[in-house]
């Protein structure tokens, strides 16, 4: 079975936005299979309330780029759909997202695919895609969705059950009284265990956990209608010294709960951030109001609290029952609350090691590798070879050896050979190109060149495309520089060529950024934009000295203005980005995502730091730095205009280099335009230039920023800045992803 490989078509939740049983399935199953992810609307019915419409901007935000490509083999759509299910509004929706998937899958070169439908929606587009099969997961009893149209709903529920060629309830409850034509098979819910059972993180507490006190008892999930809030609120009212911790997105209205004083709600967490906050916890809580649908449900959590290994007090619940002596279950409030009593005086442990021994074998790639033996099972006559991955000249990630063979790079293998090459650095990591395809859904390149199996040369390329912006194969964009590392001028040669000749089948030009142009015939040159480098002494007195009296009052006025300076954890992301997308709409350009500075933080989490200067509390500058013992790197900073008089700007950069001496032979201010305002404040610490050269093919006319060109960029600019911050927001991303 090893050689088979499926198309997946996948209508589910959206991508990304919880880390949801389908997702967690399918971040494996696409690890060998090609998978398009459908982003679908919501079962409830539109409301005039905050969550509709915060709902409807997130679905804006997702139609201004509605393919994106998040790996190799992985695609998320996300299609123009009317806010409704059901009627003359699904009946519309049905149709056209049908005709843009077909164009979609025609794109991606998916052919009858396996439809894998998680939500009752997808109903719509059974025997519409020339799938192979139908197969039908199912994590919930929709029919009894909070807000949904249940009739709608049920027969939408019925109708898959009964066309599916293979149903996947996840508990015991949600397979009965189905009317099923094909197989069915219980596919329980899965953790990634060593995710949650990390060691030492309790030792290790963000921030806002951290100011809690002892004993935190803590639930982490969507919170939303079918948490009994009732019950949280007699918990924390039942014992002031017990402090209760809410984390997670909330969807309903919890104003009477929050405003009691030993109850703190700590919003959505990162899924990479979340054991460092479980880790913090005494007690975990589990508490659905119990009714006929979440009677029925299989809680996707009571696996990752079993591998946190901390008392867990849940309500009473069938599918819980295999655990009990491993977790308290009640029945009734009172019981709960006794429970939870004992839980934190500590009168019965936790047995860690039986919790987690519990669950040891129930991985998500277990569950994979099920699906995969299911499907072989139901329908051999359509089981695909291996020739269903996508043929080489179509792959994203290019190898291009000198012997014109071709292979996939590892990202283990690029970075090791920027570690060993003396003008590597940070901006070359293989991780750049992961960021731009998972944020943006770009379609990026790592091209390399081997002699002898081992890697002679590298070139990171994007390609930047639109009506009015054109098409553009950058290495790379938004960076200060990357280019071409390679052990020779023969190696960058045979770089430059292959660039080119994908170019050209790209009909786009090429441009690479980069410290030294390349010895390449052919070109135009751009070099009007330089990085401003300061050689960093060993230790922070010595710069002291080196800087201007002047540098030195402004940071000693920012010190003496409550201005403090904290290096901060991925929970203050929120603050940079207030600070950095308020600013860059004042500067009047576009903003990466929020998504964006997350990946960068995540991908590059060994190099990747963030400072926060706040006045009074308030956040007023901040930056994100990514440092090595090379040198450390402000690719990112901003401060708010309102506090300008108060100078965070040098208490910003004084915090950075200060640390940085002794760490880093250099620290790089970041790209300027030569004799422009940011280049001058940077001049004045003692940075030096260093000059960055732009090489394109084919060669254009130089950009004469007094021209044309440049009153078009004004005059942009200057409609950017009366934009209100969260519109610019909103639009910022897809702008960005085509220019810059």
């Amino acid at each position: 079975m090893a050689d088979i490989r499926y198309d997946f078509v996948v209508f589910s939740d959206d991508w990304g936005r919880h880390p949801s049983s389908c997702q967690h399935l399918f971040g494996h199953l696409a690890r060998r299979h090609r998978v398009l992810w459908v982003n679908t609307i919501g079962l409830r019915a539109p409301r005039a309330d905050r969550f509709t419409v915060q709902r409807g901007l997130e679905k804006l935000g997702q139609w201004a780029r509605p393919l994106r490509q998040i790996d190799e083999n992985f695609w998320v759509y996300s299609p123009w759909m009317l806010p409704a299910a059901g009627g003359l509004a699904g009946a519309v929706n049905a149709r056209f997202v049908c005709l843009c998937l077909q164009r979609v899958l025609a794109r991606c070169g998916l052919e009858r695919p396996v439809l894998f439908a998680s939500v009752p929606t997808a109903a719509d587009y059974v025997d519409k895609l020339h799938e192979q099969a139908l197969v039908y997961y199912i994590t919930d009893d929709y029919r009894r969705w909070p807000g949904a149209d249940a009739q709608h709903v049920a027969a939408q529920d019925r109708l898959l059950s009964e066309r599916a060629d293979l149903l996947l309830p996840c508990g015991t409850a949600l397979a009965q009284n189905r009317q099923a034509r094909g197989r069915v098979e219980l596919l329980p819910h899965a953790v990634d265990l060593e995710h949650f059972a990390a060691a030492d993180l309790a030792a290790d507490e963000p921030a806002d956990l951290a100011a809690i006190p002892h004993p935190r008892l803590g639930f982490f999930g969507l919170i939303y209608e079918k948490i009994d809030l009732g019950l949280f609120e007699k918990l924390a009212r039942s014992d002031p010294r017990r402090h209760l911790v809410l984390i997670g997105p909330i969807k309903t209205d919890i104003s009477a709960l929050a405003a009691l004083p030993n109850v703190h709600v700590l919003g959505a967490k990162p899924y990479a951030e979340l054991p460092r906050y479980l880790h913090g916890l005494d007690v975990l809580l589990l508490a659905y109001v119990l009714d006929e649908q979440t009677l029925r449900n299989a809680p996707l959590k009571i696996r990752e609290c079993l591998a946190v290994g901390k008392p867990i007090v849940a309500k009473a619940i069938a599918d819980l029952e295999p655990y009990r002596g491993l977790i308290h279950l009640a029945k009734t409030d009172e019981e709960y609350l006794v429970a939870c009593d004992a839980a934190c005086l500590g009168e019965e442990p936790a047995d860690v090691a039986a919790m987690r021994a519990a669950v040891a074998g129930q991985t998500w790639e277990a569950r994979a590798r099920q699906v995969e033996e299911l499907l072989h099972q139901v329908m051999p006559h359509v089981a695909q070879s291996s020739s269903a991955v996508p043929a080489e000249k179509d792959r994203r990630t290019v190898h291009c050896t000198a012997e014109g063979g071709c292979a996939t790079p590892t990202a283990a293998a690029w970075d090791a050979y920027i570690a060993g090459h003396a003008d590597g650095c940070i901006w070359h990591r293989f991780a750049w190109t992961t960021i731009m395809r998972g944020c943006y859904g770009m379609r990026c390149w790592n091209l390399t060149v081997q002699r002898g199996g081992c890697i002679a040369g590298i070139l990171p390329l994007a390609l930047q495309k639109s009506r009015l912006f054109g098409r553009h194969l950058v290495s790379l964009p938004w960076l200060d520089y990357s280019g071409i590392l390679a052990d020779d001028d023969a190696a960058a040669a045979e770089l430059v060529e292959s660039g080119k000749a994908l170019a050209r089948r790209l009909r786009a030009d090429l441009t690479l950024r980069q410290r030294v142009p390349s010895n390449a015939m052919g070109g135009s040159i751009r070099a009007d934009k330089v990085a401003m480098v300061l050689e960093l002494p060993q230790t922070s007195q010595d710069l002291w000295a080196q800087l201007s009296a002047k540098v030195r009052n402004q940071i000693r006025k920012a010190q003496k203005s409550q201005l403090t300076a904290q290096w901060a954890d991925t929970s203050a992301l929120g603050e940079f980005f207030h600070v950095y997308a308020t600013n860059m709409r004042d500067l009047g350009s576009p903003p990466h995502s929020r998504e964006f500075f997350a990946a960068v933080l995540c991908e590059l989490e060994d190099v990747g730091r963030l400072l926060i200067i706040r006045h009074d509390g308030q956040p007023a500058a901040a930056a994100i730095v990514l440092a090595d013992s090379r040198g450390w790197q402000v690719p990112w900073a901003s401060s708010l205009r309102a506090f300008n008089s108060v100078c965070p700007n040098h208490l910003m950069y004084w915090t950075i280099v200060a640390q940085a001496c002794g760490r880093a032979q250099r620290f790089c201010f970041g790209r300027s335009t030569r004799d422009s305002g940011t280049y001058k404040f940077k001049a004045q610490w003692g940075a030096q230039p260093v000059e960055l050269t732009w090489q394109t093919w084919p060669p254009r006319p130089q950009e004469n920023a007094s021209g044309q060109e440049g009153t078009l960029v004004r005059v942009a600019q200057k409609a950017w800045q009366q934009l209100p911050v969260p519109l610019a927001r909103l639009l910022g991303p897809p702008l960005i992803r085509c220019v810059g």
